[in-house]
């Protein structure tokens, strides 16, 4: 193992190579002659000329004709925005064909039964958890995290410095834990589904029990991992919600687990990107706010629609905290008594 990075004992399928985009022919349009109509004089007859004396007066618009025009409602301005709108439908489904045909070839290459998409944590206190909203289809098929093609999550890891250099592609996920201290979860753990606005918040209050226990117990492995008797020393430094929606649904259950309602519910406009204060974090939250801060970041999912850098943006910020914290996690000092070594 070279220069001691744990990596280089895994071999790394990387992402399907995405398919080059088709280039435009350009066509060059031909002069045409003009046509002569049936009103114009006839060939090798001489065109009437005419003097300011013979010409036709042109009458000026009416004023009801000028108003009509300048109307927003009026025909010529409807058409135009008629035309504006379907221009943009145009170019929002050319956006979006080539995430579809990854897609579809990314579907059409699944072969064989699912595997699911346990979560992936390990024993050993973390620097992170990235916490997700439930599994794609693709990842509960191929068993790993974000693996669907149209999903930026690895490039955007690799980017922002939270793998190491080279480590892009999602078959990663089965070893970061242990190699660099960052694992993976969903807070929909279990339920597969690529669209996610199909979950209601309903769902969300089905699961949040579960996904809370989940992250208790892995509090309390870690722990015991280290000694601790308290079950709290061995919590994750950071977690962070990929995407605001799943963390916004967690903050609008009460601690019983029922809907908030009325001026008691959170709205999006309130939860910013980025480390969330701990005042504000969702009623039960099972680890300690003194020993884990929460982040929210961007969604990595093709169908947001955003620019890169926006996108990108808060990954950068957490990799920047990330690096502060050593691995393994020499960090921690236990605020409890030890556990007796009966060994």
């Amino acid at each position: 193992m070279k220069n001691g990075n744990p990596f280089e004992a895994f071999a790394f399928a990387g992402r399907p190579k995405q398919s080059a985009g088709t280039t435009a022919a350009a066509a060059t349009a031909c002069s045409q002659p003009a046509k002569v109509s049936a009103a114009s004089p006839a060939a090798g007859t001489t065109a009437r000329h005419h003097s300011s004396s013979d010409a036709s007066p042109v009458s000026p618009p009416s004023a009801a004709a000028a108003a009509e025009e300048a109307s927003p409602n009026s025909a010529a301005r409807r058409r135009t925005r008629s035309n504006s709108t379907g221009a943009a439908a145009a170019a929002a489904a050319a956006a979006a064909a080539p995430v579809r045909k990854r897609q579809r070839k990314a579907y059409a290459a699944l072969t064989g039964p699912s595997k699911g998409l346990p979560e992936k944590l390990g024993a050993a206190p973390l620097r992170l958890i990235l916490i997700g909203h439930n599994p794609s289809e693709h990842a509960w098929h191929t068993g790993h995290y974000y693996s669907n093609p149209s999903n930026r999550m690895w490039r955007i890891l690799e980017s922002a410095g939270i793998t190491p250099p080279g480590v892009s592609g999602p078959e990663a996920d089965d070893v970061m834990p242990a190699a660099v201290g960052v694992g993976f979860t969903d807070v929909g753990s279990g339920q597969p589904g690529t669209d996610s606005s199909l979950f209601t918040a309903a769902d969300f209050q089905g699961w949040r029990a579960a996904f809370y226990a989940r992250l208790a117990a892995h509090m309390k492995a870690a722990s015991d991992s280290i000694g601790c008797s308290c079950g709290r020393c061995g919590a994750p430094r950071l977690v962070a919600f990929t995407g605001k929606r799943h963390y916004l649904e967690l903050l609008n259950l009460d601690a019983s687990g029922q809907q908030r309602r009325g001026k008691d519910r959170v709205a999006s406009a309130a939860v910013t990107l980025g480390l969330q204060p701990q005042q504000q974090l969702p009623p039960g939250w099972p680890l300690p706010a003194d020993k884990t801060e929460v982040w929210v970041l961007t969604s990595t999912s093709g169908a947001a629609p955003m620019s890169n850098q926006a996108r990108e943006a808060p990954y950068r910020q957490l990799a920047q905290r990330l690096a502060q914290l050593p691995w393994p996690r020499s960090d921690i000092q236990l605020s409890c008594k030890p556990k007796p070594d009966h060994s």
